[in-house]
């Protein structure tokens, strides 16, 4: 489920729901996604400019831009947003 350290999941494109500080929050949003049967919930996390753990919330990974935004659009039938990102560039 971590991207931190998963070499394989760090290639592709993938769709970012979330950015929390807060780990409680995290496993909230954790939870909802799991209760609406997403699969391949990815964690990055970072140290944002204060110092504190950011928590990047993705689902994916796909091998090119055009499957992400195909699941992109069946995220949107569950009311769940996000944009796509390319896995190579998250540190």
């Amino acid at each position: 489920m971590r991207l931190n350290g998963n070499k394989e999941a760090k290639n592709g494109f993938a769709i970012q729901v979330a950015v929390l500080s807060n780990k409680d929050n995290l496993e909230k949003k954790l939870n909802e996604l799991k209760r609406l049967f997403i699969k391949n919930i990815l964690i990055n996390y970072e140290k944002n400019t204060e110092g504190r753990l950011a928590y990047r919330i993705l689902i994916g990974s796909f091998p090119n831009a055009n499957e992400a935004v195909s699941y992109q659009k069946n995220l949107k039938k569950k009311n769940v947003t996000g944009f796509i990102v390319d896995l190579t560039t998250l540190k």
